[in-house]
């Protein structure tokens, strides 16, 4: 007995023993707030970047909250190069008053929209079109149900088929809304929400890529590359269509719209390069860039080269848009408008 106590009390102390699972437990702990924690920066960085987030996606939310903006800023440029084209080139180069670089032709539409009140839509813009030496510039502004125009900037060759028109220039002429909608053709309502909810559901563009996120206009904005989807365009104009078609059931321009001639129409674009950006935070479209070429005739190695570039900003801010000081009615212009011209013979 008295060396069966010897060994026993001869033991190591129970504390010892269980000193290397409390180690080991407190080394599990750390690790799992380390893991932890790594995950939690990359969930950070999977978000910002847009890793979980589709284009898609992101696009039909963007209809929908397009819908709901009261005001925002855009500006749209637009840029063709048609120098492979010779017989459009050699053609322009043949007029005398057409000077400069004829083989590039530049457009841009910039302004801003109001629609905070639905009974008083406010949209002020300025396009401007040029050509060579050419160059057409005017403004627009809606205001009150009455739309306004200026012409800024024309060409002077104008004046052989129009010589009243240097009279027009730089001043404000007015036209109730409600004859343009007149003349443009009011749809109602309901067959309104059935174009968008066509629009809403149609499948345009197919995503390439999740490219680096930047931010413009202010806005972090996920960032894509995308290409056409032509399956999903030639679906949509046939919808369209067949839409249309019921609403005009005599037009004979749409019997002339089918599957192959817009099929054939898609196959004469090439190179298409597409990105967008779309606010992280807002979920609207910043920034879109496209860029593509158009083979007229598949023979002849010969394209049309086309850049445009859209940048959309402040959204929701309020802005202001005001009326003319002055503007004379565009009935009062009409008759001197319609009036034959009369064009001086060359001796």
């Amino acid at each position: 007995m008295e060396n069966n106590q010897s060994e026993l009390v001869s033991q190591p102390a129970p504390e010892v023993v269980m000193g290397a699972p409390v180690l080991k437990n407190k080394k599990l702990v750390i690790s799992i707030i380390i893991l932890f924690f790594v995950a939690a920066l990359g969930f950070a960085f999977a978000f910002y970047s847009g890793t979980f987030v589709t284009l898609p996606t992101l696009l039909k939310t963007s209809m929908e909250k397009a819908k709901t903006t009261t005001s925002a800023t855009y500006d749209v440029t637009f840029n063709a190069d048609f120098s492979e084209i010779k017989d459009v080139t050699n053609q322009l180069s043949g007029l005398s008053f057409v000077g400069g670089n004829t083989s590039q032709m530049a457009f841009s539409f910039r302004g801003s929209y109001d629609l905070a009140d639905r009974n008083n839509v406010k949209h002020s813009s300025t396009l401007s079109l040029g050509l060579g030496s050419l160059s057409l510039e005017s403004e627009f502004k809606l205001i009150n149900k009455i739309f306004y125009v200026k012409l800024t900037k024309y060409p002077l060759m104008a004046k052989m088929f129009l010589p009243t028109l240097s009279t027009y220039e730089n001043k404000w002429f007015s036209l109730p809304y409600e004859a343009t909608k007149a003349v443009s053709g009011e749809l109602t309502a309901d067959q309104k929400d059935k174009i968008t909810k066509l629009s809403e559901n149609a499948h345009l563009i197919k995503a390439l890529a999740k490219l680096s996120p930047e931010t413009v206009s202010g806005e972090p904005s996920y960032h894509f590359s995308f290409d056409l989807d032509r399956g999903g365009i030639v679906a949509y104009i046939n919808s369209l269509k067949d839409y249309a078609a019921t609403l005009s059931k005599n037009n004979p321009d749409l019997s002339e719209v089918n599957t192959k001639t817009i099929t054939e129409s898609m196959d004469k674009i090439k190179d298409f390069k597409g990105e967008i950006w779309i606010g992280r935070n807002d979920q609207l479209v910043h920034k879109i860039t496209v860029s593509f070429a158009v083979q007229p005739d598949a023979t002849k190695d010969e394209k049309v080269k086309v850049n445009m570039v859209a940048i959309f900003s402040d959204y929701n801010k309020p802005l202001e848009i005001t009326a003319p000081a002055g503007s004379t009615p565009f009935s009062d212009i009409m008759p001197a408008l319609m009036s034959p011209v009369k064009v001086k013979e060359m001796k």
